[in-house]
Order: C-alpha cells, then sequence, then structure tokens
C-alpha cells in the first residue's frame, strides 16, 4: 500500500510538472488542473506505469547533462538495468528488405551479448529493431522504445501489439503526459533521447529528409558514436545515409562489424553475460555462435513456440506481400487472433512486415 501511494505521488508530481513544459503541457483544459492529474494519474497506474526522476537510482545515467535534459520520463515494463550498454537503431519508415534483414540481425546479435536496442516505435526500421530484439531476449532488458505520445496512445496503429509487447516484455518511455498525440514536433523532441540514451546510433537507411537525420544531430551535439550502413547509391532510401558517410560517419558493412567496433572501441566495452558465449571474445567475434544453453541461434527464451498453426501460416507466406485480410479469407480465422499469430512468427523471425501484408522471414 505504502508503495502504491508512493508511486501515485511521484506520478502526480510529474503531471503537474508539465504544465511548465509549453511542449508537454496539455491543451486548454475545461477541468481543472487538479481534476486533470487525478483523472491522468488513474490512467498511468492502470497501466501500471511509474516515474523515472534523475535522483532516482534506475534513471538512465546516459541522459543526465543531455540537452533539455527531462525532469521526469513515464515508464512502463521493465526497469533498466544499470550500466547496461545501449545502441540506438534508426532508419527509414519505408525500408528496403535488405535494410530490414541488417537491422534484425543486429538488433538479435546485439542483445545477445547483453546490450540493450534503442529505437522510437516508428514504422520501418524502428519496428523491426524492436521485434528483432524480443525475439532475442535473454534475462538483461532488451529494448528500449522511446515515444512521442503518451503511454496510454497505440501509435502507429499498426504496431498496437508490438507496443504491448515492449510494455510486457521490455520498456516504454516518454516524457509526455497521457492524451498527447503524435504531433510533428513531439517526434522532433523524442529524437534526443534516442540518442542520449545510447552510446552508438546506427543508420541503417535514412531518406534525404529523414527523421533519422535529426537523431544524428543530436547525437552529434550529445558526443555519440554515429556509424551507418552503406545502401545503394541509387535508391531513395539510403540517400540520407550515405551522406553521412560522406560526412565523417563509420562505415558498418555487417552486423558483426558493429559489435567488433563495440568491442574495441567503446570506453564501456560489452558485459560479461554468464552463459553466453562471445560477449567478451577474440577480435573476430561476430556473435555468430549460439547461446550456450545448446539451443539454435533463434530458439531463444523470449521466442514464442512455433505451433503447428504458426507452421501452416507460414506455408501460406512467401516473398510477395499477402495482406492480413487476404490472410483471413484463405486459413478462415478472425483478424485479430490472426494479427496475434503475424506478431508471434515475427518474433521468431519466420514472418516480417512489408508494404502491403505480410512475407516470409
Amino acid at each position: 500500500m505504502v508503495m502504491e501511494e508512493l508511486r501515485r505521488a511521484a506520478l502526480e508530481a510529474a503531471l503537474r510538472a508539465s504544465f511548465d513544459d509549453p511542449v508537454l503541457a496539455p491543451r486548454p483544459l475545461i477541468e481543472s488542473p487538479d481534476s486533470w492529474v487525478a483523472r491522468q494519474c488513474d490512467r498511468l497506474l492502470a497501466l501500471d506505469a511509474w516515474v523515472l526522476a534523475p535522483d532516482d537510482p534506475d534513471y538512465p545515467r546516459q541522459l543526465v547533462g543531455i540537452e533539455n535534459e527531462p525532469a521526469f520520463l513515464f515508464a512502463r515494463g521493465r526497469r533498466p538495468a544499470a550500466g547496461q550498454p545501449a545502441v540506438a537503431i534508426v532508419g527509414s519508415r519505408k525500408p528496403t528488405p535488405s535494410g530490414l534483414r541488417f537491422t534484425a540481425e543486429l538488433s538479435r546479435l546485439l542483445v545477445r551479448h547483453g546490450l540493450v536496442v534503442v529505437s522510437g516505435m516508428a514504422l520501418g526500421i524502428d519496428g523491426e529493431a524492436h521485434r528483432a530484439a524480443l525475439s532475442a531476449a535473454f534475462d538483461p532488458l532488451p529494448s528500449i522504445g522511446v515515444l512521442a505520445t503518451g503511454l496510454d496512445a497505440s501509435y502507429p496503429p499498426a504496431h498496437r501489439a508490438l507496443q504491448v509487447a515492449m510494455a510486457e516484455r521490455a520498456l516504454l518511455l516518454t516524457e509526455f503526459p497521457p492524451g498527447s498525440a503524435p504531433l510533428k514536433h513531439h517526434f522532433l523532441r523524442r529524437n534526443r533521447l534516442l540518442s542520449g540514451l545510447a552510446q552508438l546510433v546506427v543508420v541503417v537507411e535514412a531518406r534525404e529528409k529523414s527523421g533519422a537525420l535529426l537523431t544524428v544531430q543530436h547525437a552529434n551535439n550529445q558526443g555519440r558514436d554515429v556509424g551507418v550502413v552503406p545502401g545503394d547509391v541509387y535508391s531513395e532510401a539510403s540517400i540520407g545515409s550515405n551522406r553521412l558517410l560522406v560526412e565523417g560517419a563509420t562505415p558498418f558493412l555487417s552486423p558483426g562489424a558493429v559489435l567488433e567496433w563495440l568491442i574495441h572501441t567503446s570506453p564501456c566495452g560489452l558485459p560479461a553475460m554468464p552463459g553466453r558465449e562471445g560477449a567478451r571474445s577474440s577480435p573476430g567475434a561476430t556473435g555468430s555462435s549460439p547461446p550456450a544453453t545448446g539451443s539454435s541461434p533463434d530458439a531463444t527464451a523470449g521466442t514464442p513456440p512455433v505451433t503447428d498453426r504458426l507452421a501452416a501460416l507460414v506455408e501460406r507466406l512467401s516473398s510477395h506481400p499477402a495482406s492480413v485480410e487476404e490472410l483471413a479469407r484463405t486459413t478462415g480465422r478472425p483478424v485479430p487472433a490472426l494479427l496475434a499469430d503475424l506478431l508471434d512468427l515475427e518474433m521468431a523471425g519466420m514472418a516480417r512486415r512489408w508494404s502491403g501484408g505480410f512475407v516470409r522471414g
């Protein structure tokens, strides 16, 4: 009871503090501020949310001293692990199959070596980074999703199930109180936290005017390292990211190259993870060795079991995108149940969201 009272008090204090920030403040109220605070606090408690403040032992130390340091963060899910290094993976909302593959392989590799994957829960590269991190989850925190809305919102709507999974098995953070809409300037403000939480920002694909480029600007201001995956010079998906390479960003030609960079360049190194081979390995380590549990690389603790029903669904997928409506029609299954199965397949690396539907992973 005492802990619940303390949590409510911390939530109420953070909600009241939001009135002092013109970006975070709620729109003109039709109720008293006290009534609004009480109502939003009830919503956050219903989500099992809490507050992280700079004097909290769980507050990410990486954020201390960044520009416009957050006075508080609303949080939902697992508490961050003290000292766990993080890599931010950002990129296009409309990636290529190659970009999605690199993102998934990199996320799984990082998580299996004890790092946390940070991204922004957007469509495309962000979502793939979070899904792959969840599929490879071990005991440490696998992923942090930084929202540009309140914790009560599901944005984008297509990531509703992913957001639920992140709240159950990873961590969602936001500065914005409940009821905050996904406005453009919210995303611009959110981006400084993506880079601030990480020691390295990896841009997989970025178009000419990608939001990922703004995250890189914040990374440069914060003294964070920036790496880029080289892309097709004729592809619009890589115009912005390739330009970063010209400007001096570190090129990463494989997921293993990111891991090697962290081993040799990062002052934090990699955490020693019991029961995991390669976490502090020789210079040539690429993280390709399976976990010491005797399982295959994709048969991790966080991967849902592949039932006969899921296997049958995989058989209906190919390299040509199949819409949810089409799959519902051919399988005879209701759309909500089908979406849940497709999310399980995504987390198992057996299906992938693509323009117009789903393809085989």
